[in-house]
């Protein structure tokens, strides 16, 4: 009976030798899988991908910028050494006698004065006068009496006040060019500072003056930001000197409220690491946005029943 059982399991276990051996021969003629070309890759449909919303990225070549936030009252100072400086502010207040809500967007600091006068408000004495829209610009006042309004509410006619101590500091540590960006609400715009080889590097759009299609260029960079768009379509990078005025071209900040949460994405472009990232970030994103609407609708509440 062993006997019997030898001769019938040795040959199949020969057989599943010699089945193994020649499968695996085959495998190993079978030539690498080559990758797509761009030329490839560039025909291919986007696919939508889930990725934390994105920001348009406008890139700063000089060496600070300046953010203003309306909500909060504050201004913020960015230099490329990494060291940021705030500063309590009062904004334009539209429910005063000629005021006016401080405008939002994107802006460079166009002039520069220790003091200026405005014949506008009674020859008002403007102490370290930065203006960069216009007749909008940072400045203090004589005597300390708006000075508890600084970082708690707007008071001004539409500038922003400033103390004059800060004013004096803020004042010398930004020149003609320093990019300001104004806002209410979170930005759809952010911006990152880069080198002049960056720039020429990649495809780029400089921001210079007032052309229409720069106007454009920028109202479709939104769009397509809130449309889902952005990886696919913003290829051009869009850069500021920090040493030119931009008196006439007006660039909206955008609402990042509006980004679509889902951006296509070239097939075969982004690791999938980076996707499983970004996926953690979006959710991370989700949460707080729904925690801090749980939190409003409570104060809204507390509110209604005092």
């Amino acid at each position: 009976m062993i006997k019997k059982s030898k001769n019938i399991i040795l040959p199949l276990i020969l057989a599943v030798i010699v089945f193994i051996s020649s499968t695996q021969d085959k495998a190993n003629k079978i030539s690498q899988i080559a990758l797509p070309d761009e030329e490839e890759l560039s025909k291919r449909t986007p696919i939508p991908l889930i990725f934390s919303p994105v920001k348009d990225t406008i890139y700063v070549l000089g060496d600070e910028y300046v953010e203003i936030c309306l909500t909060t009252q504050t201004a913020k100072l960015v230099k490329r050494n990494g060291e940021i400086f705030e500063y309590k502010i009062s904004s334009g207040n539209p429910y005063i006698s000629q005021g006016m809500e401080t405008t939002t967007g994107v802006f460079t600091v166009q002039s520069k004065s220790p003091k200026a006068i405005s014949k506008q408000f009674d020859n008002a004495e403007l102490f370290w006068w930065i203006g960069f829209n216009g007749n909008i610009g940072f400045h203090g006042l004589a005597g300390n009496g708006y000075y508890h309004h600084l970082g708690v509410r707007s008071s001004s006619h539409g500038c922003v006040r400033i103390s004059r101590e800060d004013g004096k500091d803020l004042y010398e540590k930004v020149r003609i060019g320093t990019p300001v960006m104004v806002y209410k609400t979170e930005p759809a715009r952010i911006f990152a500072f880069a080198d002049f080889d960056f720039y020429v590097k990649s495809p780029s759009a400089i921001l210079l003056n007032d052309d229409a299609s720069i106007r454009r260029l920028l109202s479709s960079r939104l769009d397509n930001l809130y449309q889902g768009k952005a990886h696919t379509k913003n290829k051009m990078r869009l850069f500021i000197d920090g040493a030119t005025k931009l008196r006439q071209l007006k660039i909206s900040e955008g609402d990042f409220a509006k980004v679509s949460i889902i951006q296509e994405v070239p097939m075969g472009e982004i690791p999938l690491q980076a996707v499983a990232k970004d996926r953690l970030n979006r959710n991370q994103i989700l949460i707080a946005r729904a925690s801090k609407q749980k939190d409003e609708l409570s104060e809204n509440k507390e509110k209604k029943t005092n």
